[in-house]
């Protein structure tokens, strides 16, 4: 027998080969009823959990302190809209206190304000005041926030619709202050709007340009007895726009509470050098018996 057949022979090992326990899928969270009114159905905490951000901090630590575990992102809202309150009784409580007496002072006030809760008071007067909702949610009694954020819209648009109405009243306020004083006729314009329309009768056919010819020729043929009639009224309006214009004048100088700026007051005077030049125009030609260019519907230019 050869030396390798007396050898004793190894015994074969079973290879075990390591399998992972199977994970177990994590119990579908029940939402049972309690003894208050369910969130999503108090109003004010509803309106703000849906304010909040579903990745927020405030949701992620009042699911916690609710149900006893985070909540999945695309749930948590709905979640917390179905709580109505603990179901554990005391011992639930006493235990809710103690997570919440863990947290911090901020997050214990955000989470009141969630709830519509005060946050005034110490950290463990806060701590029974959310432990207290909690475990029986309620009507905090404050205002709608609904009909709040509509009394503010409300007020927003009152507001806005003052400040146009007196934007408006101002516009036309100011268009009202401004004078509207027409230049007074002329005698030849005087003379022109008595005869025109027997003018026009008389000539049917002649264009607007005929008709102002023709009514210089006849203006330069009547006699001055007749002329000193139309150029007595003119002098008698001219007097008269003098003084309503001096009387606006002196009504802006009283309201401004002073001297007009010397810059109007050039372009003012500049103003009425025109006019006498206009008026020493319209003296020479009456002197010569040439009416001053013709205007049918207007003043002369």
């Amino acid at each position: 027998m050869s030396e390798s057949e007396c050898r004793p022979k190894r015994e074969a090992k079973i290879v075990q080969h390591f399998a992972p326990e199977e994970i177990k899928e994590k119990a579908e969270l029940v939402v049972g009823d309690g003894a208050g009114t369910k969130l999503g159905e108090i109003e004010n905490v509803k309106i703000k959990i849906d304010k909040l951000n579903a990745g927020s901090d405030e949701l992620k630590a009042l699911h916690r302190l609710c149900f006893g575990r985070p909540g999945e992102k695309n749930k948590i809202k709905a979640t917390l809209r179905m709580f109505s309150g603990f179901t554990g009784g005391d011992a639930e409580v006493t235990k809710k206190k103690e997570t919440a007496s863990k947290l911090d002072s901020k997050t214990l006030k955000s989470l009141l304000t969630t709830c519509d809760q005060p946050t005034t008071g110490t950290k463990a007067d806060n701590v029974d005041s959310l432990v207290s909702f909690l475990t029986e949610p309620a009507e905090s009694g404050k205002m709608s926030l609904a009909v709040k954020a509509g009394e503010k819209r409300a007020r927003a648009a009152a507001k806005k619709e003052r400040a146009s109405k007196t934007a408006s009243k101002g516009k036309k306020k100011a268009g009202k202050e401004k004078p509207a004083l027409k230049r007074p006729l002329s005698a030849f314009m005087l003379y022109s709007n008595a005869k025109r329309d027997k003018v026009r009768a008389e000539n049917p056919e002649a264009s607007f340009a005929d008709i102002g010819k023709i009514m210089g020729e006849k203006w330069r043929g009547i006699s001055e007895e007749r002329k000193s009639k139309y150029q007595a009224e003119a002098a008698k309006l001219k007097e008269e726009y003098d003084k309503a214009k001096a009387a606006l004048e002196a009504k802006a100088k009283a309201k401004s509470g002073g001297e007009k700026p010397a810059k109007k007051q050039k372009v003012e005077a500049k103003e009425e050098e025109e006019e006498e030049e206009e008026d020493d125009d319209d003296d020479d030609d009456d002197d010569d018996d040439e009416p001053p260019p013709l205007r049918i519907d207007g003043g002369s230019e």
